[in-house]
C-alpha cells in the first residue's frame, strides 16, 4: 500500500515505462484507447502521470490475470 505522498507523486515517462515494462508506442495506443491513464500536460514540453493512477492500473492488471 502506498502513502498519500506516493499516491500524489507526479511520475516522468521513464518511471512509467519501468513500472509497466512496457514501451512508448504501447502506453500511447493504450492511453489513446482509453485503456491507460492519461498524463497531466505541466507545459508544452512536460507531461507527468499521477502515480496513484498508475498504481491502480497496475492493481486492476493484476487483479485481473489472477481471475483468469
Amino acid at each position: 500500500m502506498q502513502s498519500p505522498m506516493e499516491r500524489a507523486a507526479l511520475l516522468t515517462f521513464s518511471e512509467v515505462q519501468a513500472l509497466v515494462k512496457m514501451g512508448r508506442t504501447w502506453i500511447y495506443a493504450e492511453i489513446k484507447a482509453g485503456r491507460f491513464p492519461a498524463p497531466i500536460r505541466l507545459s508544452y514540453r512536460a507531461s507527468r502521470w499521477n502515480a496513484g493512477q498508475i498504481y491502480d492500473y497496475l492493481t486492476a492488471l493484476s487483479e485481473e490475470g489472477m481471475r483468469e
